[in-house]
């Protein structure tokens, strides 16, 4: 299975299709791991903190919470995301291959059919021409 993070925010977009959506793939092999990955703490935030100065406990939480997956909820009167969610994926389907093989298919189809055309057109101003010239020019 494959996992994926797709973030949302609706303030600060355009609203064109796809603004505001970030999709990311996460290495994890279990949705326990992807939830993991997704917060981005690491595993010792907690000593990572109290490490150093006292006065450097508020720095080292601010910028450790800003540098993960919080960061996007720290302020919560003003949330840079709207949503987030992990997709588990058990089947992708690569689409270039399909797409480069359709768009053949349809190319064909318009040669097929400008063929017949091209037939019928040609046809038409043989049977013409024939009616006009043609009974004129055995005599």
């Amino acid at each position: 299975m494959r996992y994926f993070y797709v973030r949302r925010q609706s303030e600060g977009c355009d609203y064109t299709i796809g603004c505001g959506i970030s999709v990311e793939e996460l290495a994890a092999k279990t949705m326990e791991e992807a939830i993991d990955l997704a917060i981005g703490l690491p595993d010792d935030w907690k000593s990572q903190c109290e490490s150093g100065d006292e006065g450097d406990f508020d720095d080292n939480l601010h910028d450790m919470l800003a540098d993960s997956g919080l960061g996007d909820i720290l302020d919560r009167n003003e949330f840079r995301i709207e949503s987030g969610e992990i997709l588990g994926v058990t089947q992708i389907t690569d689409m270039m291959p399909i797409l480069k093989n359709k768009l053949k298919e349809v190319y064909a189809f318009k040669k097929e059919f400008e063929d017949k055309n091209m037939n019928e057109a040609e046809r038409a101003l043989y049977e013409k021409l024939h009616k006009k010239y043609g009974k004129k020019a055995r005599r």
